[in-house]
């Protein structure tokens, strides 16, 4: 199989964000918006990409999220933290910096 990247480097990041109705109300669309417009302004994006989704199954606890390196669910995310959601999403869930791998955190 043949892939258009470069070898060395790693697969693009997908950054899961629930903009369903219930997270989307609660800041999902908000946040995803958010997390693109950090991804553009710090030149990453391409290698990581923002997916909205309509659910994840946790209403009650969104906006949540979780990307293809840290498929951990970070429910309760704050849009006005952007950033640190961010950090998180782009960190492996099992490399030493994500604190291991879980269940649901915030």
């Amino acid at each position: 199989m043949t892939t258009n990247q470069p070898s060395g480097l790693l697969p693009p990041n997908f950054l899961f964000i629930c903009t369903g109705p219930s997270c989307g109300e609660r800041g999902g669309t908000a946040l995803a918006r958010r997390i693109k417009q950090l991804l553009v302004d710090q030149g990453r994006w391409g290698p990581e990409r923002v997916v909205p989704v309509q659910c994840f199954g946790e209403c009650p606890s969104g906006p949540n999220a979780c990307s293809s390196r840290h498929p951990e669910l970070l429910i309760s995310q704050d849009p006005e933290q952007a950033d640190a959601c961010l950090a998180r999403l782009c960190v492996s869930v099992h490399s030493p910096e994500s604190g291991g791998a879980g269940g649901a955190t915030t």
